[in-house]
């Protein structure tokens, strides 16, 4: 049936501007392809091309609260617009750093997380339970700290030393409340090689956390 409209559907802008003896040749050849009654051929060329009205579908009903889905785009737009499984597994630990910034993601009444039940749209629980199972060593960026805001980096568990850690570049420096290594971002605008400049602060952090937790490396790099 499908073929039938094609074909008819390629002929029909042909059979709309032919004479009436062309007509009859394009009437022909379809009925001939199609083994149709030429009585049905001819009503199906004048449909062929007239638009059918599309009916919209009717919009799903909201899981969540205007506070909560304006907390979740704040979440999103800080974590880097990440798909919705990836922003799920990070609101567990997301969401307490947005507390201790003071933000409390932006109206979410307070600072609750969302539900993260299993669904389409969220991640299971398995996948955050996975994704914190070690320890870790995360990044990013926060433009809600100092002027232009900042690259962060921290360690879960932080372990002992890590604090101390000689992290580079020089600009950065680690903040005892909000428990982040902060990375001015003008620091990192105005740097020769910005590129380098942010990725050495992401590297000693790593190298950090790894050392002050005395983690397997190899093993972990090798896994990667």
């Amino acid at each position: 049936m499908s073929e039938r409209r094609a074909v008819t559907k390629a002929m029909a802008t042909r059979y709309a501007r032919s004479d009436r003896a062309a007509k009859k040749q394009v009437l022909d050849e379809l009925c001939a392809t199609t083994g149709w009654h030429r009585d049905h051929a001819r009503k199906a060329l004048r449909l062929a091309l007239v638009l059918k009205p599309l009916r919209p579908r009717a919009p799903r009903p909201p899981l969540y609260g205007e506070p909560v889905i304006e907390a979740l785009r704040f979440c999103w737009a800080v974590q880097g617009t990440p798909c919705g499984r990836l922003l799920a597994a990070a609101l567990p630990d997301l969401v307490p750093r947005l507390r201790r910034f003071k933000e409390s993601a932006r109206g979410s009444p307070a600072g609750r997380r969302p539900d993260t039940r299993e669904g389409p749209r969220t991640a299971p629980t398995g996948v955050m339970e996975e994704a914190y199972s070690h320890e870790v060593s995360g990044c990013g960026f926060w433009p809600a700290s100092r002027d232009e805001g900042a690259f962060y980096a921290y360690a879960y568990p932080e372990p002992a030393g890590y604090t101390g850690y000689p992290v580079e570049p020089a600009e950065a420096a680690y903040d005892h409340e909000l428990r982040l290594y902060l990375l001015p971002y003008e620091a990192v605008r105005r740097a020769a090689d910005p590129d380098q400049h942010l990725l050495q602060f992401l590297h000693s952090t790593y190298i950090a956390a790894a050392k002050a937790g005395r983690w397997d490396r190899r093993a972990r790099d090798e896994s990667r």
